[in-house]
């Protein structure tokens, strides 16, 4: 962090510098009790340490996890919404093939997204393309009750029970709402820790880039080491 400045020259001509220093004791009290955990939503900390938070043993399980979906399935579907989406899609469409789709011979599932939005005609769209592929599901989702994957996940649970007898591999990050429509003997589910619900987020979208084939490992790590620094005093 030593190498990080910040040029405020340009807004001098809009606020006096002594008045941006005079937030400097209000920086440092909200500093501490993030870098401390004793301020409000101290239980929804986890992203400070990352990835620190992320355990060898859950690595492991993401790879064994990816490589055996990669033999059954064509098709890796995504549910979710903002976060819980977007950075696995991010970093695929920056760093995947941009027709992957297109591609004759592929060496790894096209991973497509939904719970993102509430279009019927998309949903409609993703369920005749379901009928005709195997596809395996990641469910992430914080709170379980969230409109848009709550809506996704029914419709792909009913799709699965009625023509797959739940034999593929799902995998997700569910709290309780959510889980009490997941048979357990079928559907596997990351655990949701309070204080590292962000962490544990990430441990799906992880599988997702290694899916992709955009991002093998250690990417996905070195690149949650660039994004997320324990800050310190």
């Amino acid at each position: 962090m030593a190498n990080l400045k910040i040029d405020i020259r340009n807004v001098l001509d809009f606020i006096k510098e002594e008045e941006i220093h005079a937030y400097q004791e209000e920086i440092d009290k909200h500093f501490e009790a993030l870098y401390n955990k004793t301020g409000k939503g101290k239980d929804f900390l986890g992203w400070m340490d990352l990835p620190a938070g992320i355990s060898k043993e859950l690595i492991d399980d993401i790879k064994a996890t990816a490589e055996r979906i990669k033999e059954m399935a064509e098709i890796f579907l995504v549910i979710g919404i903002g976060g819980s989406y977007l950075g696995a899609r991010a970093v695929i469409e920056a760093l995947g093939h941009h027709f992957y789709e297109l591609k004759k011979e592929k060496d790894y599932p096209l991973v497509i997204f939904a719970g993102q939005n509430i279009s019927e005609d998309y949903l409609a769209s993703l369920l005749e393309i379901l009928d005709v592929r195997d596809y395996a599901v990641s469910v992430i989702s914080k709170s379980g009750t969230t409109t848009e994957p709550a809506i996704a996940f029914r419709l792909i649970r009913e799709h699965l029970e009625k023509n797959t007898a739940w034999r593929k591999p799902v995998r997700g990050s569910l709290p309780s709402p959510t889980r009490k429509k997941a048979p357990s003997e079928h559907l596997p589910i990351m655990k949701v820790i309070k204080p590292m619900w962000y962490p544990m987020m990430l441990a799906v979208v992880i599988q997702s880039l290694l899916l992709s084939g955009c991002c093998p490992l250690p990417w996905p790590v070195l690149i949650l080491k660039s994004c997320f620094r324990a800050p310190g005093p």
